[in-house]
């Protein structure tokens, strides 16, 4: 296959460090009207007074922008009421009484029939959330991007006891030695006040239980900690609310846990919406902190806090790293940011976090003048980017780059080099951006070393072409060894035709192979040096093909289940665990192939099916599956109710097997490579009598 036309890809890195230079210098000379001082270097703010100077700016720009578009609609109201009036004259001088098309006005002003209109995708909700560190005594039943760095989820272990968050709740249930029995439930909110609207994530480091949580009511990020005694016990202990917008992915999470230290990303809208005379305004916001019944602090360390180095956009965002140390009684935090333009991803290394800040030809900029000249030279169509690595150990640091990353799995860190996989037209992975990521797609390599304060553009001979997709939605993608794979499926939506084919790209040798599949491209995991891709075929059934990453890569083998589709979207929905080379076995929550994949919000997984590995072969060991709940049940669900992070999981653990669906625990055991279940155990019914519940009330659909 022909490697496409990436000309778009590099806007920015074709100008190279002389061409930046030349900008930069021309930039200067030219006396530009200037928002911030930083001129294509990375420069903190300083003070807090140079912020809010900034926040004031842009919002003057936001209303000035919101008075043009008033007046903009005003005159097409009018030439549109004008237009009606010389149609009905022009109908009574000609008698045409007949009909006419109905016309409607677009928001560009030109006029368009109607037609009709495309039902919106499921609504986006908030979160997103990672992490829960895996040390060498613990065993991680969490499927991490990064060994040795822990992401939030649903489910946790200590020892014997499995923590699960579950609709706004904490659940302990203590694993026997032929059964479960559950030790504790707590809410996830802290007592004595309003819940936030959701609770994502969770991570546990030693005896400590932390939950992530976002509440627009209170417009921040909670974190609540809880004790877990050695009995199972679990009490609450504190919560600081952090000043954020919503966090929500569809694919990432927002936390990690590296060492002893919680890492979280937080996105600070600079204009937030308050109530005035009646009416909501757009205000500048400030970092802060605040316990649930304190003001709010100053958070943010000037020195630390950094000016857009390019364009903002129409909704600039203060993106936030948090760092906060858990060894001790109380939780320190320590924060680093930047502002720019709302598009992001983040991955975490084991070196630091590194944040990709894009905007798109469709978000220009009404207000952050401070790089334009340079950027009309090297960026004309507005597609370019800036990476900043925040190291645990180090200065921040930034390059200039083009385009943008699927999701966190458009990342690695190897051998000193930063490699990213990105399309022309990334979205982020924000809400649903990293669903509709599109364009031409491009692989960077380059050191690490790179990242400095003087924000240098990547050198071209860093980008390396790739094919690109025939779908334009729904990608996938996944380092895994020397190879970066990447595909097209259907995982939310269940289309009914789908890119059958998986391209591999072997980056020791530079060579992209394109292979074919009887399926789409839905998920892409590890095990361990080979991959496993899984999708469906448009007809409802759900393939599994191995591939063998070799100096070439070749599928090797395939397993499929008739009308069956993926329980989970997300990466912790799946399990590999190794037995040996090329051996192991995998678990995945399956439903129905009938329903499409947003189901999986609020209606759990039928089964968890778990495969064996055996040179790369599959075969099916068997299913722990879910009993449908009891007529009328109810767990009067108070916050969370939407299962945004899933409901079911595969777990691996000391040598046992287990699956969980909802509020059910299975244990299952294999005899002559057969899975049986061996015990299960209703959670919520059995520690309902520890629980103040709510009055019923019937649960709904979104």
């Amino acid at each position: 296959m022909a490697v496409s036309d990436a000309s778009s890809l590099i806007a920015v890195a074709d100008g190279g460090v002389d061409d930046a230079s030349r900008a930069l210098a021309l930039g200067a000379d030219g006396g530009a009207d200037v928002v911030s001082p930083s001129r294509v270097r990375l420069v903190a703010f300083g003070t807090e007074a140079e912020f809010r100077a900034l926040g004031t700016q842009i919002e003057e720009a936001a209303r000035e922008r919101q008075r043009a578009r008033e007046e903009m609609y005003r005159r097409r109201r009018e030439e549109a009421e004008q237009r009606r009036r010389d149609a009905q004259l022009g109908a009574q001088s000609m008698g045409d009484g007949g009909a006419r098309p109905r016309r409607s006005i677009n928001f560009s002003g030109a006029e368009s029939a109607s037609a009709p209109v495309a039902s919106p995708a499921p609504a986006a909700r908030a979160a997103a959330a990672p992490g829960t560190a895996a040390t060498n005594a613990q065993q991680s039943i969490t499927n991490n991007q990064e060994q040795g760095i822990d992401e939030g989820d649903i489910i946790k272990v200590r020892g014997d006891d499995l923590i699960i968050l579950r609709r706004g709740r904490l659940f302990s249930v203590r694993i026997e030695q032929s059964r479960f029995v559950a030790r504790s439930v707590i809410s996830a909110a802290p007592p004595g006040v309003g819940p936030a609207s959701w609770y994502d994530e969770m991570l546990v480091e030693g005896n400590t239980v932390l939950v992530l949580g976002y509440g627009y009511e209170r417009r921040a990020t909670e974190v609540n900690r809880f004790n877990l005694s050695a009995e199972g016990t679990l009490t609450y202990r504190d919560t600081i609310l952090l000043r954020s917008g919503d966090y929500y992915s569809s694919r990432n999470y927002a936390t990690r846990i590296v060492g002893r230290k919680l890492v979280m990303y937080a996105p600070v809208p600079l204009l937030g919406h308050e109530m005035r005379e009646g009416r909501y305004v757009q205000v500048p916001q400030m970092p802060g902190w605040r316990t649930l019944d304190g003001e709010w602090q100053n958070g943010a360390d000037w020195s630390q806090i950094y000016r857009p180095v390019r364009r903002m956009g129409y909704s600039p965002i203060l993106h936030t790293v948090h760092t906060c140390d858990l060894s001790g009684p109380q939780m320190r935090c320590a924060s680093k940011g930047v502002v720019g333009s709302h598009a992001r991803t983040f991955y975490v290394s084991r070196r630091g976090v590194y944040l990709w800040v894009n905007a798109s030809p469709s978000d220009p900029d009404p207000f952050a003048r401070t790089d334009e000249d340079m950027y009309r030279q090297l960026d004309p169509s507005n597609t370019g980017a800036v990476v900043y690595s925040f190291p645990f150990d180090g200065p921040v640091g930034a390059v200039m780059t083009t385009g943008g990353p699927i999701d966190q799995f458009s990342f690695r860190e190897r051998d000193g080099l930063l490699e990213v996989l990105v399309t022309a037209n990334g979205s982020g992975d924000g809400m649903w951006g990293a669903e509709v990521t599109n364009g031409d797609i491009g692989l960077y390599r380059f050191p690490v070393s790179l990242f400095n304060a003087d924000v240098p553009p990547v050198p071209t001979q860093n980008l390396r072409h790739l094919p690109r997709t025939e779908q334009s939605h729904m990608l996938q993608n996944r380092f895994v060894g020397d190879y970066v794979l990447y595909g097209a499926g259907s995982s939310w939506w269940r289309a009914n035709s789908v890119e059958r084919r998986v391209l591999a790209h072997n980056i020791a040798s530079d060579r992209t192979q394109s292979i074919p599949l009887e399926h789409g491209v839905d998920r892409i995991e590890p095990m361990d040096r080979d991959a496993v891709i899984v999708g469906g075929d448009g007809s409802n059934n759900l393939h599994f093909s191995a591939l063998a990453l070799d100096a070439t890569a070749r599928t090797a083998g395939h397993f499929s289940r008739a009308n069956a589709s993926q329980g989970e979207t997300r990466s912790h929905g799946f399990f590999y665990l190794p037995t040996g080379d090329r051996q192991g076995m995998l678990g995945l929550p399956v439903r129905s192939g009938e329903e499409r994949g947003y189901r999986q919000l609020w209606s759990g997984s039928a089964s968890v099916l778990f495969l064996s590995v055996n040179a790369l072969n599959f075969n099916q060991l068997g299913e722990l599956a879910a009993r449908a709940p009891r007529q009328g049940f109810n767990d009067r669900c108070v916050a969370s109710c939407m299962d945004w992070y899933g409901n079911a999981r595969p777990i691996f653990y000391r040598g046992r097997i287990f699956a969980l669906m909802g509020y059910e625990l299975v244990e299952g055991t294999l005899n002559n490579n057969a899975l049986r279940e061996r015990s299960r155990i209703d959670y919520f019914t059995a520690l309902a009598s520890q629980l103040s519940l709510p009055p019923a009330r019937e649960p709904r659909e979104p």
